[in-house]
């Protein structure tokens, strides 16, 4: 499985059941910005990176770098919500 990080942010965001406004204020942005991340439109800067990762409590290089397999990091999220 190979996903983008914009598909994460949108997993995170509804296993924590924020609506994407939500979301925007606990990444510090407004919902209009958040948006266009989590729809792949723009890519968040490296500060946004650290905000998005703190809000969402996972490593930033666990959502934005290239991971070669996905799965681990999708197993890893299942068995938290255990």
């Amino acid at each position: 499985m190979n996903y983008k990080w914009n598909k994460w942010m949108a997993f995170l965001r509804m296993d924590k059941d924020w609506t994407k406004k939500e979301a925007a204020e606990r990444c510090l942005t407004d919902r209009k910005l958040y948006g266009s991340w989590e729809g792949g439109i723009r890519i968040p800067s490296k500060i946004s990176q650290k905000n998005i990762a703190k809000a969402f409590g996972v490593r930033v290089e666990d959502l934005f770098a290239s991971i070669h397999n996905k799965s681990i990091f999708l197993l890893i999220m299942c068995i938290s919500l255990i």
